[in-house]
């Protein structure tokens, strides 16, 4: 459980603001956090920022999405379990065990998957053990939005700072990733969310009110493109108008559900007309585990299918809107939103601060 009254780590609103503390105070939190993840400071310094305070981004070469658009992945291979499904992990025990907002039962352990396992690494740490029912009640089910709405949103809004779009702003998530569409209610500037679905029919979330369009991309065509960026450079570089220089950049560092957002961001980039002067992110869900090894090799059956992906804008099945209504109004998401300062409150009086 918790033990010291006077933990070190940032709080909700560090964590969203991270130049208001001094780099060496965000990088004694982290490497705590990093070097001893089962000491408490790592419940709070899970963020999308690296020791020297910066967003850990990959910005993907010129040509990936087309039409000169800036394209950057958030990257969350840092994130314990290599996945942004740690943060969420940890928010569900950190609200729980300060009581914001109050909750009798312990949650219970989600489904199987990138966020059960990074769950089971969070209740492993806080020597806590998983309630029985359903994966996440009502209540419970605020915390991985007021995380995103507060920590992811800030990353986002730091990318858009950081590269100055002239033009259009789009975030293109929600295939199996942390969640950050669930951000898009909270960025300071306006941008259109494109939602990812390799399953089908995409579920409906709290937020469908906010996606400009969904996107479905077929699983075997992010597979494929997986394999290829990972391991052969020189054979798809020229199919988008590449260096091989510039393909080798990205071995390793995408896995299936990246690949499945480079198709969307494809997608949206011809269906939108984006060109020079827009920004895309893409939020990265992949975590080293899931990505391809730089020794594997495609099969000619990969490439032929990488290649029609990339060569057809038409790849993936656009429509317009969400899946559904959404679950929760703005006021109610404006009220679970400011309960991230109650959240702020609890953690400053337990660290005695």
């Amino acid at each position: 459980m918790l033990e010291s009254p006077r933990m070190m780590g940032p709080t909700y609103a560090e964590m969203a603001a991270p130049g208001r503390l001094p780099s060496s105070v965000r990088r004694t939190a982290a490497m705590a956090a990093r070097d001893a993840p089962e000491h408490a400071a790592a419940l709070f310094a899970t963020h999308w920022h690296l020791l020297d305070g910066s967003v850990h981004a990959l910005p993907l070469p010129p040509g990936l999405v087309g039409q000169g658009v800036a394209a950057v992945v958030l990257a969350s291979d840092h994130f314990a379990t290599g996945s942004a499904h740690g943060g969420v992990a940890w928010s569900l025990w950190m609200e729980h065990l300060l009581g914001c907002p109050p909750a009798e039962a312990a949650p219970s352990r989600p489904a199987e998957g990138p966020l059960a396992r990074a769950c089971d690494w969070a209740a492993a740490r806080l020597s806590v053990s998983w309630g029985s029912g359903r994966p996440l009640d009502p209540t419970q089910a605020w915390a991985p939005y007021r995380y995103h709405t507060t920590v992811t949103a800030r990353a986002i809004d730091a990318v858009f700072e950081a590269w100055q779009p002239t033009g259009t702003r789009v975030v293109v998530s929600g295939c199996g990733s942390a969640g950050a569409f669930l951000s898009v209610d909270a960025l300071k500037s306006a941008a259109a969310w494109v939602r990812v679905s390799t399953d089908g029919e995409p579920r409906p979330t709290r937020v469908e009110d906010r996606a400009f369009a969904t996107v479905s991309v077929d699983r075997g065509d992010a597979a494929a493109l997986a394999q290829v960026l990972t391991s052969a450079p020189e054979r798809w570089t020229s199919w988008v108008g590449l260096d091989p220089v510039e393909g080798a950049a990205l071995v390793g560092r995408l896995g299936p559900s990246a690949c499945a957002h480079v198709l969307a961001a494809r997608a949206a980039t011809h269906r939108m007309g984006l060109g020079a002067g827009d920004v895309v992110v893409l939020v990265a869900a992949d975590p080293p585990d899931a990505r391809p090894g730089p020794n594997t090799a495609p099969t000619p059956a990969a490439l032929d299918r990488a290649c029609v992906a990339l060569s057809s804008e038409h790849a993936a099945l656009w429509r317009l809107g969400g899946a559904g209504e959404s679950t929760a109004s703005p006021e109610a998401r404006a009220e679970a939103r400011a309960q991230a300062s109650v959240v702020d409150a609890a953690l400053q009086a337990l660290r005695g601060g």
